[in-house]
């Protein structure tokens, strides 16, 4: 069952289409201003129940995530990203940065950052050698993705391909939990970007990839609950439930129900909570990829 499930999450994450943005631009809203932003993926995903409230939300793919940045806003923000050498020790610590280092990779792609995209596929590769996820063809890759890294579209492929495998590997050696890690990593990065980029250049199109997080966040808290006996997994379960009780406040809006399915029609927040969501965002992030002794 619990493989099902995941599979199910993979499935959207990999049918999941581009979010709806315009180039960045500043906002014209007072910062105590509660800001409404219309709909996009309801649009652009009426045909999946990832729209339906009561139902467990897919999670975005580490590609989409960073699409959606870059098409509300051309500005790469370099001093953002993970470090590529950083103190994780644990095997907890390395497979959720696995899923940070997929979000950054993406990151660095979609805004031709050639030599950023090289190094932190090469550096996600190795960590997943440590992890013992690796597939037998898997260190070719990495050459391979040096030598079309001058195609974006090349780049996307290895990219998405070597962590799709990096998960069917998983799930064959019956590894689940590490893979709801690898996604939760991605989520929390993507999350974080997204807040930290909109505070720097309060760029509105931004706003509503926030807001929809909420739904993200319930299927994130959820996978995880399948490993709470875990204290690194309880503790970081506790961690994103401060958060959830932040989104709590946001107001998610959704039409009359059709043929049992809703969509989102506009989400209410305020700017202070969306600076509640970037600090605590901030925080989970920085515990994992600054992990305590």
């Amino acid at each position: 069952m619990r493989v099902m499930v995941f599979y199910r999450f993979i499935l959207f994450a990999s049918l999941a289409t581009s979010l709806t943005f315009v180039s960045c631009g500043n906002s014209s809203e007072s910062e105590n201003t509660t800001v409404i932003a219309k709909d996009s993926l309801a649009k652009s995903d009426e045909n999946t129940d990832s729209l339906v409230p009561s139902q467990v939300h897919s999670l975005p793919a580490p590609m989409q995530v960073a699409s959606a940045i870059k098409k509300a806003c051309p500005t790469y923000f370099e001093d953002l990203l993970s470090p590529l050498k950083n103190e994780t020790t644990s095997d907890f610590h390395k497979t959720i940065n696995l899923g940070i280092y997929a979000v950054d990779l993406g990151y660095s792609n979609v805004y031709d950052q050639k030599q950023a995209s090289i190094n932190y596929f090469i550096t996600a590769v190795k960590l997943a050698d440590e992890l013992k996820i690796l597939g037998p063809a898997d260190p070719a890759k990495i050459k391979a993705f040096k030598d079309n890294v001058n195609n974006k579209d090349s780049v996307t492929f290895y990219t998405l391909n070597s962590f799709n495998n990096f998960h069917e590997n998983l799930l064959l050696s019956e590894r689940t939990e590490e893979a709801y890690l690898i996604l939760t990593g991605s989520f929390i990065e993507g999350l974080y970007l997204t807040t930290n980029i909109q505070a720097k250049n309060k760029e509105q199109k931004l706003v509503h990839l926030i807001g929809e997080q909420k739904l993200f966040l319930e299927s994130t808290i959820a996978i995880l609950s399948n490993s709470k006996d875990k204290k690194e997994i309880s503790d970081l379960i506790v961690k994103l439930t401060d958060l959830q009780t932040i989104y709590n406040k946001v107001d998610i809006k959704y039409s009359e129900e059709i043929q049992n399915k809703k969509t989102m029609q506009e989400i209410v927040i305020t700017d202070n909570q969306l600076k509640q969501i970037k600090d605590k965002i901030t925080e989970i992030r920085n515990s994992i990829i600054h992990p305590k002794a």
